[in-house]
């Protein structure tokens, strides 16, 4: 075969093979609304499934569609893969969804409890929707379960109360095997993290949610437990008492063999972040005088006569007394001492300064500022009339934050410097307030998420985790406005963008604007210098130059500026720059197309921005004269087009991140939430089944402004 031959054969499996894979390409389906019914449409609005349906939610890469109170699962093609399950919450993200079906017979679980149970007067089965695939979990039927509140935020929960011929059991969705087997016929659910099932007193089981189990103990049969710890004491209402309905009640602490260990504890209180639990003094019933005694987990008596407690710094807390205000010093949680003590005399004023987020307990006492570790140990004083300004100078912490985890949201880092004069270099220490020999100085003074240190003489830059760019600079500093950081390396500078987490090479700027979904950015370059007295915040009203800068460094488009207001910028996601004060009481709103260089100003004043990951979408305007006419209305920035035109009707907008996408590719978007009074609203009811205003969503909006809403 010659070379031509081959060439045309080669050509002719290449066009085969692109055009199998076009044929099997999996578009990306949007919600599309039309005429009050939704369908679904392609990223450029083809129509796939013509709207026709009530209501359309999307959990990826499924799409649970309502129609005359039927559920239709759609596929990630619009395919229908099942009917009438309904959908409960997410099991894994992105991978698995639990829905339920209803059962024809309802076999009821006898659960009591002072716990979050949720019961139900009928039952239904289990399931598990992952791959297309809906996968019964268990024969049992359900109809409770342990509500999943954590930190506030009410999540899918874990643990059902399942029932299989009369006997009853606990079932773990996540792990998708039973906490408790179906063998009992009562459960007892108190406060805390156990479950108590029993059938009498030699067949009983006591489960920890995380699959630990107590010793067998006739005494959890009780039912007036209303809380059991992790260590297994019990809290107890004693026989005489219900705290729901005095005002002062009375409780007591058991431990596991059934031994008393506080009686008539009087408001008792557990405290579970510091590890300890509270009584009040019963001689002190008024509210101004008001004392407690404070003890371990298992009834030992650790405090008395505390007014108060503030945290005053990582295993640290301000213990106050009887008088007013008056600090008796300071008492370490986890060590479980009081490692300083208030010993000044009364013409002294002390003050604990309460900064939970500095790594140090802070006491000011006349002028001096004192700053004691969690030994009980003053590492460093700050005083005289210029107290304040030293102690800027001489002492900050930044308080490192991780990626937010519901197991574990409290958890931090901490990096303390101080140092006893300018002239002398700071020592730094960690959240353990131990030395950190090998860290020289930090930026910043702060909580963030990112920040730059500096370690045998060079800056990096890294977050909770670890570094976030592995080079090493010569020096870090921030930029003038946005605090993003300036990285300086063999005599050049680029800027690292903090909120996009991008690095970008502008090298002769003093701030840029960008974002992580986008490849363009925005460069800014002051043309004027600060007055004297002036601080970062006078910036904004300089004379500066703006540009556009692509991915290869080119500007695109540039203008100068000198506004007579504190001005900011912004980038959309076709290009368009948005000018805007800090302060929405002034009419200054203007919109520069990159491509026709023509700069629009708006007349309608702004009141926010719907942002995707910061970069603006769309505008929430106003009428010029709002305190009168009270208009308002949404504006698409990319469009130049109303979403929603003024309207005097009290309408409000919202949105919230939505992201369609497949194995290869991702469309970002915004669902546009529209906030109204419920016509159905009565204030006058004490009890309100009806909420004050009703959210409706009324699209969804591509960032590029394309709108999926006729």
């Amino acid at each position: 075969m010659n070379s031509y031959k081959k060439k045309i054969l080669l050509l002719s499996i290449l066009i085969s093979f692109k055009t199998i894979a076009q044929k099997h390409k999996t578009d990306i389906l949007v919600p599309y609304f039309k005429n009050n019914k939704w369908g679904l449409v392609t990223d450029s609005k083809t129509v796939k499934i013509p709207p026709k349906y009530d209501a359309l939610i999307y959990i990826h890469p499924y799409y649970l569609a309502q129609k005359d109170s039927i559920t239709d699962i759609l596929d990630i093609n619009g395919k229908s893969i099942g009917k009438n399950y309904l959908y409960v919450g997410e099991i894994k993200k992105d991978k698995s969804y639990l829905f339920i079906e209803n059962a024809s017979i309802h076999a009821q679980s006898n659960i009591y409890g002072e716990n979050s149970i949720n019961q139900y007067d009928s039952s239904f089965y289990l399931y598990k929707l992952e791959n297309n695939q809906f996968t019964k979990l268990t024969d049992a039927t359900s109809d409770a379960l342990l509500a999943n509140i954590r930190n506030g935020r009410l999540i899918t929960p874990n643990f059902f109360f399942v029932t299989k011929n009369g006997l009853s059991g606990v079932y773990d969705i996540v792990k998708e095997r039973y906490l408790i087997e179906p063998k009992y016929k009562n459960f007892h659910v108190p406060k805390g993290n156990y479950i108590i099932a029993y059938n009498d007193e030699k067949n009983i089981v006591i489960k920890h949610q995380n699959g630990t189990t107590l010793a067998k103990n006739a005494s959890y049969l009780n039912k007036n437990i209303i809380e059991i710890l992790d260590n297994g004491y019990c809290i107890i209402t004693p026989e005489d008492q219900n705290p729901k309905k005095t005002v002062h009640h009375k409780l007591d602490l058991v431990s596991p063999e059934g031994k008393t260990v506080i009686k008539n504890g009087l408001n008792m209180r557990v405290l579970t972040d510091i590890g300890m639990i509270i009584c009040q003094n019963e001689t002190t019933l008024k509210e101004y005088e008001r004392l407690y005694n404070y003890y371990d987990l298992k009834g030992n008596l650790l405090l008395t006569d505390v007014s108060e407690h503030k945290m005053s710094s990582p295993n640290l807390l301000g213990i106050f007394g009887k008088e007013y205000d008056k600090l008796n010093g300071l008492y370490n949680y986890k060590t479980r001492k009081m490692v300083w003590e208030n010993s000044f005399t009364e013409k002294e004023k002390v003050r604990l300064v309460h900064h939970f987020d500095f790594g140090f307990s802070q006491i000011e006492v006349d002028t001096t500022f004192f700053f004691i570790n969690d030994q009980g140990t003053n590492v460093m004083s700050i005083g005289g009339y210029n107290r304040s300004y030293n102690l800027y100078n001489r002492a900050k912490t930044i308080k490192i934050s991780p990626p937010y985890n519901p197991e574990d949201p409290f958890k931090y880092k901490y990096l303390t410097a101080l140092r006893t004069s300018e002239k002398k270099p700071f020592v730094i220490y960690d959240e353990n307030y131990k030395k950190a020999e090998n860290i020289q100085e930090f930026l910043g003074n702060s909580d963030q998420n990112i920040y730059a240190f500096k370690e045998f003489d060079k800056w990096k830059l890294a977050d909770f985790d670890g570094l976030v760019l592995s080079d090493k600079y010569d020096s870090i500093t921030y930029t003038k406005t946005d605090h993003n950081f300036r990285l300086y390396k063999n005599g050049q500078s680029q800027i690292y963008l903090r909120k996009a987490k991008k690095l970008i090479p502008v090298f002769d700027y003093d701030d840029a604007i960008g974002y992580e979904h986008h490849n363009y950015y925005l460069g800014i370059k002051y043309l004027e210098k600060l007055k004297r007295g002036d601080d970062y915040r006078s910036y904004k009203y300089l004379k500066c130059q703006v540009d556009l800068i692509d991915t290869k460094g080119n500007i695109i488009y540039s203008f100068n500026n000198d506004p007579d207001i504190s001005i900011s910028y912004a980038l959309t996601a076709t290009n368009q720059i948005v000018e805007y004060p800090e302060d929405n009481k002034y009419f200054h709103f203007r919109i520069h197309n990159t491509k026709t260089k023509e700069i629009k100003t708006m007349k309608e004043r702004i009141l926010s921005f719907e942002n995707y990951k910061d970069m603006p979408v769309l505008v929430n305007l106003a009428s010029d004269n709002i305190v009168d006419d009270h208009k308002r209305g949404l504006w698409n920035i990319n469009k130049y087009e109303w979403i929603r035109t003024l309207t005097k009707e009290n309408i409000s907008y919202q949105s919230q991140e939505i992201d369609f996408y497949n194995e290869k590719e991702r469309l970002n978007t915004l669902s546009l939430i529209e906030v109204k009074d419920n016509p159905d609203y009565k204030p006058d009811i004490f009890l309100r089944e009806k909420s004050r205003r009703i959210n409706t969503i009324i699209g969804y909006i591509n960032i590029d402004g394309t709108f999926y809403t006729e």
